[in-house]
């Protein structure tokens, strides 16, 4: 298996979302396999789908043997997920729930934000790109990694101190959120950045959304322009209302997203609210894609840097 983790996890979603499930829980054992260092997913997904095609025993032994190697996930994660439905009632999986709860209160107690930078200060464009909801400031990298641009860019990446799940990690609370990200920011721009540096803040997901309310909305964080990739816009009432209130700064934006993503329909949304308020928002669909970055995004990341140097 020669592809990136990033690209076998593009792989097993599209045959997840075709409800392939021996093919995916295949593409996870493989994984299992290739990528020891990310048997936090691996474990995960060949539990729920060992689970879906009804091997029961298996799937528990799967979770408890995970346990034992010192993975764990959100308790919530383990609760809600579909697939563990005819599982989720036994005693075993009630103890691990209990194991995975005590984790995460452990590693919430300790976590701190944390800064991963990568690439050369050659052009003037920085980006700052927040993870999306359940990754880490590493491993969120793998998908901005380009030899062209890193020759030319300067990346930094935020991890955020609020623990989602084992290694990983999220932006639920706005105010630790803020306060995570701004004191990044200052650390990025005084130890990374020169005077002719102007930044890009960018992110994915619920990163994403965030990236794209800073940018136009949060003074203590000057930015260039941002760019989104899938985000996720549950609804539009936050935007509304800082236009409202007229405290949007009037910065260029580019957005990515796919036609079958879940927030595609609030994204466009969004879009013609820019328009209406005379922000320069440039926004690419895949019609092929849903909630994942396109296969040519270093490319649209290329194009969504030129687009806001020419507008900003």
């Amino acid at each position: 298996m020669s592809e990136r983790f990033i690209d076998v996890y593009r792989t097993f979603l599209q045959l997840i979302e075709r409800k392939e499930w021996t093919k995916a829980l295949t593409i996870a054992e493989q994984a299992e396999i290739f990528y020891p260092d990310k048997s936090h997913y691996t474990s995960f997904w060949k539990s729920c789908l060992l689970a879906k095609l009804h091997r029961l025993k298996e799937a528990l032994a799967q979770l408890k043997s995970a346990i034992q190697e010192g993975i764990w996930w959100n308790p919530e994660t383990l609760l809600n997920e579909e697939m563990f439905h005819s599982i989720q009632q036994d005693e075993e999986f009630q103890q691990i729930v209990q194991i995975c709860k005590q984790c995460f209160h452990e590693q919430q107690n300790k976590a701190q934000p944390a800064l991963y930078v990568i690439g050369n200060n050659k052009n003037r464009e920085a980006i700052f790109s927040l993870h999306w909801r359940g990754d880490n400031a590493f491993d969120f990298a793998e998908y901005w990694k380009d030899e062209k641009l890193l020759e030319q860019h300067i990346f930094g990446f935020p991890q955020s101190s609020q623990v989602r799940g084992y290694q990983t990690f999220c932006w639920d609370d706005k105010k630790t959120a803020m306060k995570d990200i701004e004191s990044l920011y200052h650390l990025f721009q005084n130890r990374y950045l020169t005077n002719e540096n102007e930044v890009i803040l960018a992110g994915a997901s619920q990163g994403g959304k965030l990236a794209i309310e800073l940018a136009l909305a949060h003074p203590a964080i000057k930015v260039k322009g941002f760019i989104a990739v899938v985000p996720a816009i549950k609804d539009l009432d936050e935007f509304i209302q800082l236009f409202a209130a007229r405290e949007i700064r009037n910065v260029p934006g580019y957005i990515i997203t796919g036609r079958k993503d879940r927030f595609y329909d609030n994204t466009e949304k969004l879009c013609r609210l820019f328009q209406h308020h005379h922000i320069q928002c440039e926004l690419y669909v895949d019609e092929q894609e849903g909630h994942m970055f396109p296969k040519q995004f270093h490319s649209l990341l290329m194009e969504a840097i030129h687009f806001i140097r020419i507008k900003g």
